[in-house]
């Protein structure tokens, strides 16, 4: 399992998780690495930034 809080405006708002799911009496699977976690940890960072840049717009009207 991967989890990483989800911060914006300056502010843990949530986590974004990950898990991996095996079938019924299937062996476990080889995991996550760290490589994995550090794609989720950019990959939250710029969905926190792009959550900011729309409330940001939507307040000082630059979205129609």
């Amino acid at each position: 399992m991967i989890a990483v809080p989800f911060y914006f405006l300056r502010a843990c708002r949530g986590v974004v998780s990950c898990v991996q799911l095996n079938k019924p009496g299937a062996s476990a699977g080889p995991g996550f690495r760290p490589d994995h976690l550090a794609h989720v940890q950019r990959s939250t960072a710029i969905l926190s930034q792009l959550v900011e840049l729309k409330l940001l717009s939507c307040t000082i009207g630059w979205s129609e």
